[in-house]
């Protein structure tokens, strides 16, 4: 299943860049027939001479079975949970704010993703479903429904963009802010005091 070693493969990376990458594959032990545990599932793969930094496609996933691979992804959440561990990044996220902003951001470019993709089906009306085989076109007058439904998904992805972008004003709001009569701080300190309560917003939305 490529979709099983596509989020490996990302969710090592990340691993990797918050130092829990042994945690990772602690987790991923648990799972496979016992014969094929006990060796890194995940691992770093740096070419030859390679200086720049460690990249997704330096992240080498190991083979699974199919039935190990429908495991793996049924349990997803769980696997993240327990091998990204929550203070580590938040470590990594205070210390590297400039990529917790592009991260909150990211956010913010999904959830309008999200409003236009709903917006732009009741503009044409119908949508394609996609069999793998065949396709078929459906009206939306035709699906009651749908077509109830999808009002209040857009309204809820408005809300959730609504929260995001909060947040991340709060965080450049509480960032620049400077007390008077105080010695002006440096950039890295200032931003780190100013930055727990969006950066617990961040980790809530990221669980």
């Amino acid at each position: 299943m490529r979709n099983c070693e596509q989020l490996l493969g990302s969710s090592g990376l990340f691993a990797y860049r918050i130092g829990s990458l042994d945690k990772l594959n602690e987790v991923l032990n648990n799972y496979g027939p016992e014969n094929c545990r006990g060796f890194p599932r995940v691992t770093i793969q740096e070419q030859k001479g390679q200086q720049t930094e460690i990249m997704r496609q330096n992240i080498q996933v190991a083979s699974f079975s199919g039935s190990t691979e429908r495991t793996v992804l049924q349990n997803f959440e769980d696997i993240v949970e327990r091998s990204l561990p929550l203070e580590k990044v938040t470590q990594y996220y205070m210390e590297n704010p400039g990529a917790a902003r592009n991260v909150i951001l990211s956010y913010v470019a999904f959830f309008e993703e999200h409003i236009m993709f709903v917006s732009d089906l009741f503009d044409r009306g119908t949508y394609i479903r996609d069999y793998g085989s065949k396709k078929e076109t459906v009206y939306l007058d035709e699906t009651k429904e749908l077509k109830d439904f999808l009002p209040k998904l857009e309204e809820w992805w408005k809300k959730k963009q609504n929260e995001v972008e909060t947040a991340f004003l709060k965080l450049e709001e509480m960032s620049n802010a400077e007390e008077p009569g105080k010695k002006k701080q440096k950039r890295g300190r200032k931003f780190s005091q100013g930055f727990n309560c969006p950066l617990k917003f961040f980790c809530q939305i990221c669980s």
